[in-house]
């Protein structure tokens, strides 16, 4: 059925996409903020999935950046990005 897959990107300096509105989701009992989300519909196989990420002027600085998914309610991957 349709699923939401929730992508959140720390910066070195702060949770980039915030400037968005009312962005957040629910993973157990704890309230989080989202950089982006897409509404997928899933059946049971694996799927390719891009999530756009907005962010403002400024927000993608040099240095480590860590990249969190979500989908069901739990965290489903993550991985790390250097910019340089």
């Amino acid at each position: 059925g349709n699923v939401n897959v929730y992508v959140r990107v720390v910066s070195p300096e702060k949770l980039i996409g915030l400037e968005k509105g009312d962005n957040y989701f629910v993973v157990g009992n704890e309230r989080m903020q989202f950089s982006g989300v897409k509404e997928v519909l899933y059946e049971n196989q694996d799927l390719d999935v891009a999530v756009y990420v907005d962010g403002v002027p400024g927000d993608f600085v040099e240095g480590q950046y860590s990249i969190y998914v979500y989908a069901g309610g739990r965290e489903i991957g993550s991985t790390q990005l250097l910019l340089k």
